[in-house]
């Protein structure tokens, strides 16, 4: 990983393999260095169900329950990840290292299209159409109009080759699902 760690700009774990955790007590900040010794910071690794959505504060309680309430009826399930890709943002500005999700995009799907009803009434933009659920782990300024920020599909065959066995052997429980309104973080159990 140290190849990729020489071209991004942000980058997080996605094996376990032995990171430190280090805690700042002057300021409660907590990082972690990976196997190359390189610091990142202690945020989760997560996978987005929506786009970036915009709430007023009359509608957050509303998006709370309309999230809690569709947990309460989503079963729990497992999922698996499938291969390495680079993917970009709309506005081209930003280009990401990302692993997508193979078995369980079925659930994630339904899970994204059951915030449709909450955010057509909140006149926000749905989820892609054609939505690759996705995990990213490094991310690079795009300076060119292909928005890729110098990151080739070349790397992402690269990192296939040399982890895509042993990426494609982790499989994980989904038994919660986290909204995340500014700093805070709701925590939804599924069923």
């Amino acid at each position: 990983m140290q190849d990729v760690h020489a071209q991004v700009q942000g980058v997080h774990t996605l094996f376990n393999s032995g990171a430190v955790r280090i805690e700042n007590e002057e300021d409660n900040t907590k990082n972690s260095r990976d196997d190359t010794g390189m610091e990142m910071d202690e945020e989760e690794l997560h996978l987005s169900l929506s786009r970036p959505i915009y709430l007023r504060e009359h509608q957050r309680d509303m998006a709370r329950r309309h999230v809690k309430r569709l947990a309460d009826t989503s079963n729990a399930f497992k999922f698996s990840l499938a291969s390495f890709t680079i993917l970009t943002n709309d506005e081209k500005t930003r280009s990401f290292l990302a692993v997508e999700v193979g078995a369980g995009h079925a659930e994630f799907e339904a899970f994204s299209n059951g915030l449709n009803p909450l955010l057509t009434e909140l006149r926000q933009p749905l989820y892609y159409s054609s939505a690759r659920y996705h995990i990213s782990f490094a991310w690079i300024l795009s300076e060119s109009e292909s928005g890729n920020g110098g990151l080739s599909e070349d790397l992402a065959k690269q990192l296939d080759d040399k982890y895509g066995s042993r990426l494609r052997d982790i499989i994980m429980d989904v038994d919660k699902i986290n909204l995340k309104i500014g700093k805070q973080i709701q925590k939804c159990r599924l069923k």
